[in-house]
């Protein structure tokens, strides 16, 4: 298993999109989302601050409700997060 791997988060935001029937284009675009970093999310790159908020303003859920597994306080962890952000 690799770095980048063991940096994946757990997150519902397939499931999210699948649910409501809509491609990856039209969240983006209501979103604000890239389609390209909205790919790399759904595929578990960690999510940053911007993308917290507009996914979470997008699908009217809580950050929780969307990545389980990420500390609500993610200043212990930003370093790591910042270096799975660049390999994703």
């Amino acid at each position: 298993m690799s770095k980048v791997d063991d940096m994946l988060v757990e997150n519902h935001l397939l499931i999210l999109r699948q649910a409501i029937g809509l491609p990856q284009w039209k969240v983006s675009l209501a979103s604000g989302v890239k389609d390209s970093r909205l790919s790399k999310l759904e595929n578990g790159c960690p999510p940053n601050s911007a993308d917290i908020a507009r996914l979470t303003e997008f699908y009217g859920l809580s950050t929780k409700q969307i990545w389980p597994t990420i500390p609500e306080s993610k200043e212990g962890a930003q370093n790591d997060k910042n270096a799975a952000i660049e390999k994703c």
